[in-house]
């Protein structure tokens, strides 16, 4: 039986990449160990934000980055701290004591081997030891290469997406709140959900991707369109579009969380809607398949 005592994970976590996800996971087991809470502990911004006026786009902003814990790690607490200029001049001793150890009841930590915290950034693992039960985790590495957040950005920007969510662990998520269109795809048949454009976002080249619309627990396979729509536009502004594959719920305002899980062709003009509509039918069957082998589904749901 857990007890009131959280296992905190300790990071910014700018989304929830494989080296992320081991902190995760390693503070769930020593919460299991321990009978103590799985906590995920992190910030509402960048530290870099507030310290140095680091705007950097994010892998997965706010409450993508909450779905993703709650996804792969279901049951993990997730604690968000506001970021301000009074928190970073804290010093790592006040953050333990005071932030972790009193506020929050912690007990236990994990943490990557080079987190540092606190005033200038003199706090780190070796007097977080001193104070909690302390797990280190070490690099996490894939093809012989540091796993980061910021290797996962180059790779976005050379346009190698599926390189880029091999370092994820999981097909990029994309989430938002149904909006209106202006009805051309529905006109033509191809129906679209047009989700609300976040400015924190770290979004892929423009292009069409295989992806899967999850939707109230429910995942439908969908084919989504991240660019300016040149068919009908010379100059669009960028839009975030994803058809759903089949038969196509009323969706507007509902939240709705997309998974784009491949790459599957290059934007661009068609010299006719009719043109369009029968790419993206080609489009919809190479998306269906990927769906149909379990390519487009998060691992928690690929393990369910």
């Amino acid at each position: 039986m857990s007890s009131d005592k959280r296992f905190c994970a300790l990071g910014f976590f700018d989304g929830v990449h494989l080296g992320h996800a081991e902190i995760m996971r390693q503070a769930a087991a020593g919460a299991a160990a321990n009978g103590m809470t799985p906590t995920v502990v992190t910030f509402d911004r960048r530290p870099g934000k507030v310290v140095n006026r680091d705007n950097q786009l994010l892998l997965s902003p706010g409450r993508a980055k909450r779905k993703l814990i709650d996804t792969l790690f279901p049951g993990t607490e997730v604690v968000e701290i506001p970021f301000t200029e009074e928190f970073a001049s804290k010093s790592p001793e006040e953050f333990i004591e005071g932030t972790l150890k009193k506020e929050l009841n912690a007990a236990g930590a994990a943490a990557g081997e080079d987190f540092r915290f606190g005033f200038g950034a003199a706090g780190d693992a070796a007097l977080l030891a001193k104070k909690l039960i302390l797990s280190v985790v070490g690099t996490v590495t894939l093809d012989g290469e540091r796993v980061s957040s910021t290797r996962i950005r180059k790779l976005f920007s050379d346009g190698d997406f599926a390189g880029a969510l091999k370092a994820l662990g999981h097909p990029l998520l994309l989430g938002g709140t149904v909006e209106h269109g202006d009805g051309r795809g529905h006109r033509i048949g191809l129906a679209t959900l047009n989700l609300e454009f976040d400015p924190e976002q770290l979004y892929p080249k423009n292009g069409v991707y295989a992806s899967a619309a999850e939707v109230d627990g429910k995942f439908f396979p969908a084919v989504t369109n991240l660019g300016h729509r040149p068919t009908f536009y010379e100059d669009g502004i960028f839009t975030n579009e994803t058809h759903i594959i089949g038969e196509c719920p009323d969706l507007y305002g509902k939240t709705v969380w997309v998974w784009l899980c491949a790459y599957l062709r290059e934007e661009r003009r068609f010299s006719s809607p009719e043109e369009l509509a029968a790419q993206v039918g080609e489009d919809s069957r190479k998306a269906m398949h990927i769906f149909e082998n379990g390519g487009c589904l998060p691992p928690q749901e690929k393990r369910g």
